[in-house]
């Protein structure tokens, strides 16, 4: 954000700036104005002097002002004005050519800068949309993981139901528990099943891998036995 900030205040100075050179500008075209309107009144003022010079009964008059030279004259106040005037245009057309050049860098400036601001306060926007998402993404999480650790104990009541119920069954963990009282084997067990479609009997249940098959082999009924597990 200081980035930001430091970017907006030189586009301000900047703008500032070329306010100040339009300001000179128009300053420069209005004394353009006032000097056009005072060589105008000058101009006819010369007209009307012309004008009575050439009047007879004021011959007298202008021969009598002419012998007059050992007062001094005294300038035209519009005259003198109208100089100054001059002068003064022709400085600030000065300034203006001066700064017409930087006036047009400063344009150039202050465009990039606008297209540098506006790009980033499109990520800024970006950055604001994505941190809301995020908002809307983790907001709910907390309730997310309330729901998932009861899914997670209702499984585990269920699991613990399961394994209480199994382990009232005959069968349970019969391999791990099973020890011949005869041989001394462990897990070495297997019971008698039959088909219920068919009433076929045969063995279901553990044998040894490493002995002699046939000497552990039952058969029914001329039926080979079946063997599970390992």
């Amino acid at each position: 954000m200081g980035e930001m900030e430091n970017m907006v205040v030189s586009a301000a100075l900047l703008v500032v700036i070329l306010l100040l050179f339009l300001v000179v500008y128009e300053n420069s075209t209005l004394l353009r104005g006032i000097g056009g309107r005072l060589r105008r009144i000058v101009k006819r003022r010369k007209k009307d002097d012309v004008g009575d010079e050439e009047d007879p009964g004021m011959v007298s008059i202008a021969a009598e002002e002419n012998t007059v030279d050992d007062e001094p004259t005294q300038p035209d106040p519009l005259e003198t004005a109208l100089e100054r005037i001059g002068r003064l245009e022709e400085a600030m057309a000065k300034v203006s050519e001066d700064t017409q050049g930087i006036s047009e860098d400063m344009k150039d400036v202050v465009g990039a800068l606008r297209i540098s601001i506006d790009g980033l306060i499109s990520r800024l926007d970006q950055v604001d949309g994505a941190m809301a998402d995020i908002h809307l993404t983790v907001g709910p999480l907390p309730q997310n993981v309330q729901d998932a650790t009861v899914s997670i104990e209702e499984v585990s009541n269920r699991l613990q139901a399961i394994s209480s119920d199994l382990q009232r069954t005959l069968g349970y963990a019969i391999q791990k528990m099973f020890k011949c009282q005869s041989c001394g084997s462990q897990g070495l067990v297997a019971s008698q099943i039959l088909c219920s479609k068919c009433g076929n009997e045969s063995w279901w249940g553990w044998w040894p891998r490493n002995e002699d098959r046939v000497e552990n082999e039952v058969e029914s009924e001329g039926t080979p036995v079946e063997e599970i597990g390992g």
